[in-house]
Protein backbone atom coordinates (compact mmCIF):
# COMPACT_ATOMS: atom_id res chain seq x y z
CA UNK A 1 0.00 0.00 0.00
CA UNK A 2 1.43 3.36 -1.03
CA UNK A 3 1.26 6.25 1.41
CA UNK A 4 -1.01 9.16 0.48
CA UNK A 5 0.75 12.01 -1.31
CA UNK A 6 1.94 14.83 0.88
CA UNK A 7 0.15 18.14 0.36
CA UNK A 8 2.10 20.78 -1.50
CA UNK A 9 3.79 23.41 0.59
CA UNK A 10 4.41 27.00 -0.32
CA UNK A 11 7.75 27.59 -2.02
CA UNK A 12 10.25 29.62 0.04
CA UNK A 13 10.17 32.60 -2.33
CA UNK A 14 6.91 33.76 -3.82
CA UNK A 15 6.15 35.81 -6.90
CA UNK A 16 3.52 38.54 -6.98
CA UNK A 17 1.18 38.37 -10.00
CA UNK A 18 1.51 41.34 -12.36
CA UNK A 19 -1.54 42.91 -14.01
CA UNK A 20 -2.39 41.04 -17.27
CA UNK A 21 0.61 38.72 -16.87
CA UNK A 22 0.53 35.39 -18.69
CA UNK A 23 0.38 32.26 -16.56
CA UNK A 24 3.57 31.04 -18.24
CA UNK A 25 5.42 34.19 -17.22
CA UNK A 26 4.22 33.84 -13.63
CA UNK A 27 5.28 30.18 -13.35
CA UNK A 28 8.65 31.00 -14.93
CA UNK A 29 9.23 33.82 -12.40
CA UNK A 30 8.16 31.53 -9.55
CA UNK A 31 10.65 28.88 -10.67
CA UNK A 32 13.41 31.45 -11.11
CA UNK A 33 12.82 32.98 -7.68
CA UNK A 34 13.21 29.54 -6.09
CA UNK A 35 16.17 28.47 -8.23
CA UNK A 36 14.40 25.44 -9.68
CA UNK A 37 13.89 24.47 -13.30
CA UNK A 38 10.60 25.26 -14.98
CA UNK A 39 9.96 21.60 -15.84
CA UNK A 40 9.99 20.84 -12.11
CA UNK A 41 7.35 23.52 -11.45
CA UNK A 42 5.26 22.06 -14.29
CA UNK A 43 5.49 18.59 -12.74
CA UNK A 44 4.53 19.97 -9.32
CA UNK A 45 1.50 21.70 -10.82
CA UNK A 46 0.38 18.50 -12.62
CA UNK A 47 0.62 19.92 -16.14
CA UNK A 48 0.86 17.01 -18.59
CA UNK A 49 4.28 16.08 -19.96
CA UNK A 50 3.02 16.39 -23.53
CA UNK A 51 2.17 20.07 -23.01
CA UNK A 52 5.40 20.83 -21.12
CA UNK A 53 7.43 20.75 -24.34
CA UNK A 54 5.58 23.74 -25.78
CA UNK A 55 5.54 25.72 -22.55
CA UNK A 56 7.05 29.23 -22.73
CA UNK A 57 6.67 32.42 -20.68
CA UNK A 58 4.15 33.54 -23.31
CA UNK A 59 1.87 30.55 -22.59
CA UNK A 60 -1.54 31.84 -21.57
CA UNK A 61 -3.89 28.86 -21.74
CA UNK A 62 -4.69 25.73 -19.76
CA UNK A 63 -3.79 23.00 -22.24
CA UNK A 64 -2.61 19.94 -20.35
CA UNK A 65 -3.92 21.07 -16.96
CA UNK A 66 -5.41 18.54 -14.56
CA UNK A 67 -8.38 19.45 -12.33
CA UNK A 68 -5.96 20.06 -9.44
CA UNK A 69 -3.57 22.37 -11.34
CA UNK A 70 -5.05 25.74 -10.21
CA UNK A 71 -5.09 24.59 -6.59
CA UNK A 72 -1.50 23.34 -6.88
CA UNK A 73 -0.34 26.66 -8.38
CA UNK A 74 -2.06 28.52 -5.53
CA UNK A 75 -0.40 26.26 -2.93
CA UNK A 76 3.08 26.64 -4.44
CA UNK A 77 2.70 30.40 -4.83
CA UNK A 78 1.27 30.87 -1.34
CA UNK A 79 -1.67 32.84 -2.69
CA UNK A 80 -5.39 32.16 -2.32
CA UNK A 81 -7.02 30.65 -5.38
CA UNK A 82 -9.37 33.65 -5.59
CA UNK A 83 -6.46 36.09 -5.99
CA UNK A 84 -4.88 33.93 -8.72
CA UNK A 85 -8.21 33.73 -10.50
CA UNK A 86 -8.47 37.52 -10.37
CA UNK A 87 -4.94 37.94 -11.73
CA UNK A 88 -5.00 35.32 -14.48
CA UNK A 89 -7.95 34.98 -16.87
CA UNK A 90 -6.76 31.45 -17.77
CA UNK A 91 -7.33 30.27 -14.19
CA UNK A 92 -10.78 31.87 -14.07
CA UNK A 93 -11.84 30.28 -17.36
CA UNK A 94 -10.46 26.88 -16.35
CA UNK A 95 -12.33 26.93 -13.04
CA UNK A 96 -15.56 27.86 -14.84
CA UNK A 97 -15.37 25.18 -17.55
CA UNK A 98 -12.32 22.89 -17.38
CA UNK A 99 -13.50 20.58 -20.17
CA UNK A 100 -13.86 23.39 -22.72
CA UNK A 101 -10.75 24.09 -24.81
CA UNK A 102 -9.24 27.54 -24.24
CA UNK A 103 -10.40 30.37 -26.46
CA UNK A 104 -7.59 32.54 -27.81
CA UNK A 105 -7.59 35.83 -25.94
CA UNK A 106 -7.49 39.21 -27.59
CA UNK A 107 -4.39 41.25 -27.21
CA UNK A 108 -0.75 41.32 -28.09
CA UNK A 109 1.83 39.50 -26.00
CA UNK A 110 4.89 41.56 -25.14
CA UNK A 111 7.27 42.40 -22.34
CA UNK A 112 6.00 44.67 -19.60
CA UNK A 113 7.77 47.92 -18.86
CA UNK A 114 10.72 47.41 -16.52
CA UNK A 115 9.86 50.55 -14.55
CA UNK A 116 6.27 49.36 -14.02
CA UNK A 117 7.50 45.96 -12.86
CA UNK A 118 10.17 47.51 -10.63
CA UNK A 119 7.50 49.65 -8.99
CA UNK A 120 6.03 46.37 -7.70
CA UNK A 121 9.46 45.00 -6.66
CA UNK A 122 9.64 42.67 -9.67
CA UNK A 123 13.13 42.57 -11.11
CA UNK A 124 12.74 39.78 -13.68
CA UNK A 125 11.11 39.85 -17.09
CA UNK A 126 7.31 39.90 -17.13
CA UNK A 127 5.29 38.88 -20.21
CA UNK A 128 1.85 40.47 -20.43
CA UNK A 129 -1.13 40.33 -22.76
CA UNK A 130 -2.42 43.81 -23.53
CA UNK A 131 -5.34 44.82 -25.66
CA UNK A 132 -4.72 47.37 -28.43
CA UNK A 133 -6.25 50.26 -26.46
CA UNK A 134 -4.19 49.57 -23.32
CA UNK A 135 -1.07 51.56 -22.67
CA UNK A 136 1.46 49.93 -20.39
CA UNK A 137 3.93 52.76 -20.27
CA UNK A 138 5.05 55.83 -22.13
CA UNK A 139 7.78 53.70 -23.73
CA UNK A 140 5.19 51.65 -25.60
CA UNK A 141 3.63 54.70 -27.20
CA UNK A 142 5.26 55.49 -30.50
CA UNK A 143 7.12 58.76 -30.50
CA UNK A 144 5.17 61.35 -32.39
CA UNK A 145 5.18 65.08 -32.75
CA UNK A 146 1.79 65.45 -31.09
CA UNK A 147 1.51 66.09 -27.40
CA UNK A 148 -1.53 63.99 -26.62
CA UNK A 149 -2.28 63.12 -23.04
CA UNK A 150 -3.06 59.42 -22.51
CA UNK A 151 -3.77 57.44 -19.36
CA UNK A 152 -0.94 55.17 -18.34
CA UNK A 153 -2.52 51.97 -17.03
CA UNK A 154 0.60 50.79 -15.26
CA UNK A 155 1.57 54.02 -13.51
CA UNK A 156 -2.00 55.28 -13.00
CA UNK A 157 -1.33 58.90 -13.93
CA UNK A 158 -1.67 60.93 -17.11
CA UNK A 159 1.48 61.11 -19.20
CA UNK A 160 2.50 63.21 -22.15
CA UNK A 161 3.16 61.39 -25.41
Amino acid sequence: MTPPPKPLRQLPFTARPFHRETIGSFLTRLASANRIRIWHILQLTAISAREQRGFTPATDDWLGWSPSTPHRIAALAGRPLASLAAAFPAVTEFLAQPARPPIPQAGKIHRACRDSAAAQNITSMVIVRARPHDYLCIRWITASATSTCVQSASHGRPVQA
